[in-house]
């Protein structure tokens, strides 16, 4: 999954430092072990960062999101919504098949435009080619 964001004015330390605390907790619940995650990845640019998620299998997707609705100051994450807006579509990379494995893929990132003609997401369709992204990295690189 690739994401691109740019921070809200006068909130990018804010943001910032809720998504190092996102990183800690992932990190505490073994979410960078290998087995859940290969890449986690939040690469600062000009006025935001691009964020890649890559997930081992839709399995280990489910138990990320599963471990993500568990942690304690989830609301907290969700209010980084108000801190950051994307600058262009998300893509969803995997083959459908597997997607679907992971419902809440689906309910977290639906396939389409967003909301009032904002930015959403695209479905890409083909196997994720793990060498795309490089060394596995788990943070700000």
């Amino acid at each position: 999954m690739c994401f691109s964001y740019k921070y809200t004015e006068g909130k990018q330390e804010e943001a910032k430092s809720l998504l190092d605390r996102v990183i800690a907790y992932n990190k505490e619940k073994g979410m960078f072990n290998g087995d859940i995650l290969t890449n986690y990845r939040f690469t600062p640019v000009e006025g935001g960062y691009d964020a890649i998620e890559v997930f081992c299998s839709a399995e280990a997707a489910t138990k990320y999101y599963t471990n993500f609705g568990e942690c304690p100051f989830v609301q907290e994450v969700m209010g980084l919504a108000a801190m950051v807006s994307q600058t262009k579509d998300s893509d969803i990379i995997g083959l459908a098949e597997e997607r679907n494995k992971c419902a809440m893929i689906g309910e977290y990132y639906p396939a389409g435009p967003g909301a009032d003609g904002a930015f959403g997401n695209t479905y890409v369709e083909e196997k994720p080619d793990l060498s795309k992204y490089g060394e596995p990295a788990f943070g700000w690189v």
